[in-house]
């Protein structure tokens, strides 16, 4: 057959085939004129036995952290020099043809360690009956550390064939792992459809706002590529098309892995199988770290055109997402998304922490083994973690979720090669929010867009004149005169903001607006940007919000922390009584030891509680040094914290600033039977303080209880270790009518404006009495405490720091009792 009629054979039999592939080269493919190899020239490899793998998968399949498995790695060196048969044609070319086979095998894929072809040839991977094909490939493919692999051949024999320019040329090729798949995703015995039901296709309509994101999304072959996770294509500040892609930590991820992009259903239902024909082989590890389970790999070739990939956007503030999707590939079939429509909830990996983000349960969908890696995209679509593990699956809809915080993996370690921003803002530019953008994008001749606020953190510290700085950059062709930029807080313009220098193309400005004054509270912060005179190519990217604390009036404390020996494994978070965090350290150095470490903390007037965590189970007091912690109230000088003896899990303690000696106590009250029976009695459940207390009773008890009460007023003054004190009153009443809650009143007391947006007055109280006020959830759960002393007849409360919603507002005196509704509409 002459050449050029194989060459026309071949064009017209690779149409026919099942064309899969990494990125591979138009070469001719000599395979198609040669005779049938013979049973002698394949390799015969053992299968597996898949009696005590099938049941690992039993017990591996219900844990997410686990990746999904699908092959056995063979462990086996090859030579294909040695091992292959020659054929030389009359010009002096040649190919060599090497078998593999292993019984039973859904699929087999490649490893090889060396992968030096001969100058100008290239390699073809097929199916013996030529049903499949991979390649050509060339030296193109060949990794940096002068490995290769490859993705499935859906066969349990493959034969791989190098052509050679000249048949004297050497080569250098080595085979050093075959993985055979025992679970495979061909037509017979997939992946495909292999997800719980429950699970969305991405193509359905919870995903079609999301369609540029669901081009991010990849499946990855880890583990030397016998196991299954996912991952995203991100973008990075210079927006050069760096092919970086973030998956997790505990995915065994490797510079062999596979890539494989749009495995998807091209319809929502029936799910319909697609073509496994874009993939690439081949990465580098960039950086990696456990504490937010991120893993950040750039690939060794970009992807070409035809697989329209989009880089995504990501968000590193640590802004509460209002809500989240992820999309992802759930025991390795196609593209899922999971939809939660709640706020996600800042926390540790299943304990106390706050580097990832908790989804309590999903609305849409779930996640499996295979997810793992996936991103989690807030409500603008950007990425703000990537899945870790959880508990949820179809069978379980109300488990829980966890994804690493992109804002931890961000810059918690200095380390180049624990951090994402060295390598996403590579020139330090302080963008704290990117979007996506498609790798076929062509820049348009008028383009700006937001790359976020230069100066906002997640919580502002006595910001009462606040100026605003957004980060705005020129993506479009040409050189912009003049930019406006426009600024709202909670959706309500403040002000405008005209930018008059020119901005040449691929640049960046700050751009600064005017101050304006905040009270305490949570905000939005919003701004947009638009091009003055000119009419821009794409306005998608022109706006970027921000959620916020304002801390108006601070109450300033100290944290102080004496570590053990192991002062990595120790940490702390501070959060409010509505959950938010407030204030968090961890990863402490590892001295022997140990040493003194003193943080400074901004806090408004109200309640918190302190948690304290150690890795190991055994705190820091005891075992392995006289480790301790303080908080200490630095306006006054108490101590609202004191733990010299923490040698467990975790503990926590509640405070309330303001009001530094804050000792909390339930009281268990049982009523007297009549006016004149002394049956009554009070127990005490003490909340918060440090032990031991003591206690003085108003009618001269000294202990924690008090029992033979007739009806009436009772008080106690509580006093703990340091030396901090209470007073907490208690009426005594009839259980045939009366409630240790009703109301007595000796002067009228009100407050307004009650429904109120965050600021209130408290009318009718008296200035020679000392008051404690409290405000708690419809739950009981205290929110705020104040003590007030010569207080004024109109009260200010300041409240702004707490959401919409109803309150209960309570109001003690040695003689009264209030108790009242409030409601706050912001």
């Amino acid at each position: 057959m002459s050449i050029f009629k194989s060459f026309v054979f071949w064009i017209l039999f690779a149409g026919s085939l099942n064309a899969f592939g990494q990125i591979s080269h138009e070469r001719e493919w000599k395979g198609v004129e040669l005779e049938e190899l013979s049973s002698q020239d394949f390799v015969l490899l053992s299968a597996p036995d898949l009696s005590s793998v099938q049941n690992e998968d039993l017990l591996e399949d219900r844990i997410k952290e686990i990746p999904y498995r699908f092959g056995i790695d063979i462990e086996k060196l090859l030579f294909f020099e040695q091992e292959s048969k020659l054929t030389v044609f009359q010009n002096g070319s040649a190919v060599r043809r090497m078998g593999i086979s292993s019984k039973n095998a859904k699929s087999l894929n490649l490893i090889f360690k060396t992968y030096d072809l001969p100058s100008g040839g290239w390699m073809h991977i097929y199916t013996p009956d030529k049903s499949q094909l991979l390649g050509a490939f060339t030296d193109e493919n060949r990794h940096h550390d002068g490995q290769f692999s490859t993705s499935w051949i859906f066969n349990d024999s493959l034969i791989i064939e190098v052509y050679y320019p000249h048949y004297k040329l050497e080569s250098s090729i080595t085979i050093s792992h075959v993985i055979y798949g025992y679970r495979g995703i061909d037509k017979s015995d997939k992946y495909f459809g292999d997800a719980g039901t429950c699970n969305v296709n991405v193509n359905c309509t919870e995903g079609q706002p999301w369609l540029k994101q669901k081009q991010s999304v990849v499946m990855i072959l880890a583990s030397n590529n016998t196991r299954i996770c996912s991952g995203a294509m991100v973008n990075n500040v210079r927006e050069d098309g760096k092919p970086f892609l973030l998956t997790a930590n505990h995915c065994p991820v490797s510079t062999n892995n596979v890539f494989v992009f749009n495995y998807e259903s091209p319809s929502c239902s029936p799910s319909i199988e697609p073509t496994i024909n874009q993939t690439i082989s081949g990465a580098q590890i960039r950086a990696r770290d456990a504490k937010s389970d991120f893993a950040l790999m750039e690939l060794n070739l970009p992807p070409p055109a035809s697989y329209n990939v989009f880089y995504a956007g990501w968000n590193n503030t640590g802004e509460i997402p209002v809500n989240s999707f992820c999309m992802h590939h759930p025991s390795g079939d196609v593209k899922k998304i999971s939809v939660d429509k709640k706020s996600s909830i800042s926390s540790g990996y299943y304990l106390m922490g706050d580097d990832h983000w908790k989804i309590e349960s999903w609305d849409v969908g779930t996640t499996e083994n295979g997810s793992s890696g996936s991103p989690l995209f807030d409500h603008h679509g950007r990425i703000t973690g990537q899945l870790h593990g959880g508990e949820a699956s179809c069978s379980v809809t109300e488990g829980e979720d966890y994804f690493g915080k992109f804002s931890v993996s961000w810059n918690n370690d200095p380390s180049s090669a624990r951090q994402l921003k060295f390598w996403l803002d590579p020139d330090n530019t302080g963008t704290t929010i990117l979007n996506g953008r498609s790798a076929n994008e062509t820049p348009g001749s008028i383009d700006v867009s937001l790359l976020g606020f230069s100066n906002l953190n997640v919580i502002q510290c006595g910001s009462t004149g606040f100026v605003p700085v957004v980060k705005v950059k020129n993506r479009g062709l040409q050189t912009i005169d003049s930019v406006n930029v426009d600024f709202f807080v909670n959706n309500v313009f403040q002000q405008s903001v005209k930018w008059l220098s020119p901005l040449i193309s691929g640049s960046t400005k700050d751009v600064s607006g005017t101050s304006f004054s905040l009270p305490n509270g949570y905000y939005k912060l919003k701004a947009k940007v638009y091009v003055l005179g000119q009419v821009e190519t794409d306005t998608s990217n022109n706006m970027v919000d921000l959620g916020f604390m304002n801390i108006a009036e601070p109450v300033t404390l100290e944290m102080i922390v004496q570590t053990d020996d192991y002062g990595d494994e120790f940490s702390w978070e501070i959060s409010s009584s509505t959950g938010s965090l407030m204030h968090s350290k961890g990863d402490y150095p590892t001295i022997t030891g140990g040493s003194l470490y003193r943080d400074t903390l901004c806090l408004f007037d109200g309640c918190f509680t302190l948690t304290a965590m150690d890795a190991a189970n055994d705190g820091i007091c005891c075992n392995y040094g006289n480790g301790f912690y303080i908080l200490r109230d630095l306006s006054s000088g108490d101590t609202l914290v004191k733990n010299t003896a923490f040698s467990s899990r975790d503990t926590s303690h509640f405070f309330c600033t303001g009001d530094s000696c804050s000792i909390i106590a339930r009281a268990h009250i049982r009523e007297c039977s009549s006016s004149k029976s002394a049956d009554g009695e009070i127990k005490l459940e003490l909340l918060s303080g440090n032990p031991p207390f003591s206690f003085k009773w108003s009618n001269g008890a000294t202990g924690q209880n008090v029992s033979n009460l007739l009806p009436g007023f009772y008080s106690v003054i509580i006093t703990d270790d340091l030396d901090c004190s209470d007073s907490l009153f208690y009426q005594l009443g009839i259980s045939t009518g009366i409630s240790a809650n009703s109301r007595v009143v000796s002067n009228e007391l009100r407050i307004f404006p009650n429904p109120g947006k965050g600021e209130f007055y408290l009318n009718g109280l008296n200035s020679q009495m000392v008051y404690q006020l409290r405000i708690t959830d419809l739950s009981g759960r205290i929110l705020y405490r104040k003590t007030m002393i010569n207080s004024q007849l109109n009260e200010k409360l300041n409240l702004s720091f707490l959401g919409s919603g109803m309150y209960i507002l309570n109001v003690y005196s040695p003689e009264e009792f209030h108790s009242m509704k409030l409601l706050l509409e912001k």
